[in-house]
């Protein structure tokens, strides 16, 4: 599967752990310093959904519990659909890590597919063969 420079290096980022749609954004301005915001928006709303489309990460709202040592549990996970990624990420408030500072029960993480495990062991394979 061809991917590119973009979409290669945000699989590789999800190697060890999901990453929320803050720290995507985050990427986009350093990478594309002299863009406008609503092009930066623009650019990670394209990455996003292709990579959902290639099948090989997957956005993921996640139901968090927090526990009395104050620290926040995953205590569901879901699986979006493409549909709702695209509702979703439309709106540029939906890109902070929490929406309300206050409420930390909700967070929405991308995450490697199998399809995407399948390819990172591949990347890591010819890294390693080399």
């Amino acid at each position: 599967m061809e991917l590119t420079e973009e979409e290669r290096s945000l699989l590789i980022e999800l190697t060890d752990f999901g990453m929320p749609l803050s720290e995507v954004i985050t990427d986009i301005h350093f990478t594309y310093p002299k863009a406008s915001i609503s092009q930066k928006y623009s650019i990670a709303e394209k990455l996003i959904t292709n990579v959902i489309e290639k099948g090989i990460v997957c956005l993921c709202k996640l139901t968090l519990e927090n526990t009395e040592d104050n620290i926040y549990e995953i205590n569901d996970s879901t699986i979006m659909t493409i549909e709702e990624v695209t509702e979703h990420i439309a709106n540029p408030l939906n890109w902070l890590q929490y929406q309300d500072k206050f409420d930390k029960t909700i967070s929405f993480e991308l995450a490697p597919t199998k399809l995407g495990e399948k390819i990172l062991d591949d990347i890591f394979t010819v890294k390693n063969g080399n």
